[in-house]
């Protein structure tokens, strides 16, 4: 075999073998976090901050925190608020078990998912999407129509679903505009090639956010 067609074959496999594996890659650590069982203790840890919690409410919120890891799975390059209290308390009580932790983290992203305060400078060189471009994103995750969407996705509807005392509210209103402006978004601008994500809360546009991942 001559070293031109050795060389070719190398080029090949560099523009689509590596694209297709991390598609492959990607595709394996979206369906571990769609199937991932949180700890049973986190159930117990978050009733102390939220004890007016039911069980059905539990599920909810631990949706919600599934739907932001996928989110920034499918976002590695930019940094993301989080919009609900309650999921972000969970989030706090789920970091706390290490070893879960640590464990889902390796598998979901490749890496350490840190948990840190907006203002942080570690964040300061991802760019960070707004509050309504989550939105757009979170909608596109959930099937909802990110031009005209007729209900709030789950991660900015969890504090009003859960009735917690210091929620924070959005109205779908507040986002029609956005979803119309949105005729040529695309979800596919915020994916990345990288193993890790990094988040960040807080937002031009207020309503929301606190903490967040890098």
């Amino acid at each position: 075999m001559s070293a031109n067609i050795i060389g070719l074959l190398l080029v090949g496999l560099l523009v689509f073998g590596v694209p297709w594996s991390l598609t492959v890659l990607r595709t394996r650590r979206r369906a571990f976090i769609e199937t991932y069982s949180f700890p049973p203790g986190l159930t117990y840890a978050l009733q102390k901050h939220y004890p007016s919690l039911s069980a059905s409410e539990m599920i909810l919120v631990q949706a919600a925190l599934r739907q932001y890891f996928l989110m920034s799975l499918r976002a590695p390059k930019r940094s993301m608020p989080m919009p609900s209290k309650v999921v972000d308390a969970l989030w706090h009580e789920f970091i706390l078990d290490t070893k879960y932790y640590t464990g889902f983290c390796r598998k979901a992203f490749g890496r350490y998912f840190h948990h840190i305060p907006a203002s942080s400078p570690a964040v300061s060189h991802k760019m960070p999407l707004t509050l309504k471009e989550t939105f757009l994103l979170a909608c596109q995750e959930e099937g909802i129509s990110t031009q005209y969407p007729s209900r709030l996705p789950l991660l900015f509807a969890a504090d009003a679903q859960t009735k917690i005392p210091d929620g924070n509210t959005y109205k779908l209103p507040e986002y029609l505009e956005a979803g119309k402006k949105a005729s040529h978004w695309s979800g596919a601008d915020f994916v990345g090639c990288g193993g890790g994500t990094a988040c960040s809360g807080g937002d031009s546009d207020g309503g929301g956010g606190g903490c967040g991942g890098d």
